[in-house]
């Protein structure tokens, strides 16, 4: 397996950096910011919830989604608000946010750019997006890993979570010894239609009692 020098890794960053328009921000610096920036913001919407709903102090009620959104140096959670908003944001497209805010959520800790109604989103041109960055955007959302195909699975670093789609051909019950604890590892499969021809199967890890 190649694996590229310290000096490499550099000079790729760099020139990565050097193809992005200097009028917009990175999401990679925008992460790094304190909030406040001038440039907009663009990438590609990689994932995007459903819509929800919540009260004002005035019991009126509103809306907002959220939006996983990636560019060439990161990806980033995106909350946005306002039902239009939710009809005009397509998935797998390319937009522009400007008049936006980063904040950061108490309960997770982590860094979300809001979009408010003052906010202006337009369509925009390609971003080129890296494969392992999309993958990482789909768990911004909803905190599982993507489904993917196997084959492109096999294409992903060691230890890289992901979920696989395909025909489940075989199910197996078998016992782990570990540290002195028999485990016996249980593998589940939901069925859904040949349409959909979605199978997923997830396994969990469980110490054995006696009946």
């Amino acid at each position: 397996m190649f694996v590229s020098s310290f000096k490499d890794q550099q000079k790729s960053c760099k020139s990565d950096k050097e193809n992005i328009p200097s009028w917009r921000e990175t999401i990679n610096d925008l992460r790094n910011s304190d909030g406040l920036f001038q440039k907009p913001v663009a990438g590609k919407i990689v994932q995007k919830s459903c819509l929800r709903s919540y009260e004002t102090k005035q019991k009126v009620k509103r809306f907002f989604f959220y939006v996983a959104v990636a560019d060439e140096t990161s990806c980033i959670k995106v909350m946005v608000y306002g039902e239009e908003r939710f009809k005009q944001i397509k998935e797998n497209n390319f937009y522009m946010f400007r008049n936006v805010k980063m904040e950061m959520f108490d309960r997770s800790n982590e860094k979300v750019l809001k979009v408010f109604k003052y906010s202006t989103v337009s369509r925009t041109t390609r971003v080129d997006v890296p494969e392992k960055l999309e993958v990482e955007a789909q768990t911004l959302i909803y905190r599982h890993s993507p489904v993917c195909s196997i084959a492109k699975a096999k294409l992903f670093d060691d230890k890289t979570l992901v979920s696989v789609e395909g025909t489940v051909t075989k199910v197996s019950l078998f016992f782990i010894l570990l540290r002195n604890m028999v485990f016996w590892l249980s593998v589940s499969v939901e069925a859904v239609s040949d349409n959909q021809a979605q199978q997923r199967e997830a396994a969990v890890l469980s110490p054995l009692t006696p009946s």
